[in-house]
C-alpha cells in the first residue's frame, strides 16, 4: 500500500481561491452563483475542495457545503453524486423545511433517495404526474 502524506499547509491555487472568495461574496450579497470544478485525477482537486470547505466553514456568513463524489458511468446511478450531496441536508431537515425544499418533486426525489420516500409520501410531497405537470405550467 503506497504511503500518502498530505501537508497541513495548503500551498498554491491562490487564483482559484480568490475566485471562490469573490463568488461567495456575491452570494452573501444575495446574488446567485454556480462554481464547477473539473480536473483529472491526481492534480489536487479533492485537496482543493477540502481546503475550500475548511475556509468556507470559517466564514461569518452561514454557508452550507454539500459534497458529492463522481462515480463511473457504468454504475447505473446517474444522479448519485447529487443524491449523496443532498441526502444529509434533506434527512436532517424538519418536516416543514423538507416539504418546502422538495415542493411537488417528492415522487422523483423519493425514487432517487429511497430512504426519504416514506417521509415524503407522509408529507404529501407526491402529486400524481398529471397534476404535477399542470401545476408546473400554471401561471
Amino acid at each position: 500500500m503506497p504511503l500518502s502524506i498530505m501537508s497541513a499547509a495548503f500551498i498554491g491555487r491562490r487564483r482559484e481561491l480568490a475566485h471562490l472568495a469573490s463568488v461567495l461574496g456575491e452570494v452573501a450579497e444575495g446574488r446567485t452563483a454556480t462554481v464547477v470544478l473539473t480536473a483529472r485525477g491526481g492534480v489536487g482537486a479533492t485537496r482543493f475542495l477540502t481546503e475550500a470547505e475548511r475556509r468556507v466553514e470559517g466564514l461569518s456568513q452561514p454557508f452550507l457545503v454539500l459534497r458529492g463524489a463522481a462515480s463511473p458511468a457504468t454504475t447505473g446511478a446517474p444522479y448519485r453524486p447529487v443524491c449523496d450531496a443532498l441526502r444529509p441536508l434533506l434527512e436532517v431537515a424538519d418536516d416543514r423545511a423538507l416539504a418546502e425544499l422538495v415542493g411537488t418533486g417528492g415522487e422523483g426525489l423519493g425514487r432517487m433517495i429511497p430512504s426519504l420516500a416514506p417521509r415524503l409520501a407522509r408529507l404529501s410531497a407526491f402529486l400524481p404526474p398529471l397534476l404535477a405537470a399542470a401545476a408546473a405550467r400554471a401561471p
